[in-house]
């Protein structure tokens, strides 16, 4: 129960000694227990025990860890994408495919991307590039560049230098346009001259002319 509060506590120095408990147990038995703890009703808990898990459990967990891809929390889902990232097994490729295509949170696809980045031969490169080009946002695409430039594969270089160029072009384009809007000479604003309304005698007094 000790490490489990510890794992709940918004607190950096319980959490350290919560995993300090852990890593005292042994490796077997600290696999077994953050497998458990990854079930924890507490979402912090189980953002916890996925993160540190992929230090112990390796390529084993893979399939445990997949199923928090599909969690209700996106913080929980994104820290399960970090950690598959760091095991760098062919068996979550399918997975993290699937988050990067269909999760609607911004920040879980992005550690997706860069999660596929990490997996070597067995990146799909293709999805890569399509997202490079294609992203649903510009973060979508800046992440795709740094997952395909980590995979140092040759195939990736062409659509990394097609996607530079066109970045380029962008900014040229804009500095352009700024340069020009700060050459055109101010128009001169017309000022209209308002007529004065002619006064009216107060009532009751004679009439006078006002200047």
């Amino acid at each position: 129960k000790g490490y489990t509060m510890g794992f709940e506590s918004y607190q950096t120095s319980l959490r350290m000694n919560a995993l300090d408990i852990l890593k005292e147990k042994g490796r077997p038995e600290t696999v077994s227990k953050l497998l458990e703890l990854m079930k924890h009703e507490n979402e912090g808990v189980k953002k916890a025990s996925v993160e540190i898990l992929g230090d112990f459990g390796g390529k084993t967990v893979v399939k445990d860890i997949g199923k928090l891809l599909a969690d209700e929390d996106h913080r929980v889902r994104r820290s399960a994408a970090i950690t598959l990232g760091k095991i760098k097994s062919k068996g979550s490729v399918e997975e993290l495919t699937k988050v990067v295509k269909t999760d609607e949170q911004a920040s879980v696809r992005l550690k997706a991307i860069l999660a596929l980045g990490k997996m070597g031969e067995y990146a799909p490169i293709p999805l890569l590039t399509d997202i490079l080009r294609n992203g649903q946002t510009n973060f979508d695409k800046a992440s795709a560049a740094t997952a395909l430039g980590k995979l140092k594969d040759k195939s990736t270089l062409k659509p990394l230098l097609e996607e530079l160029e066109k970045m380029k072009s962008g900014i040229i384009e804009k500095i352009n346009s700024l340069v020009k809007k700060t050459q055109e000479k101010p128009k001169e604003k017309e000022i209209k001259k308002k007529k004065k309304k002619p006064m009216h005698p107060i009532e009751g007094e004679d009439n006078k002319s006002y200047e």
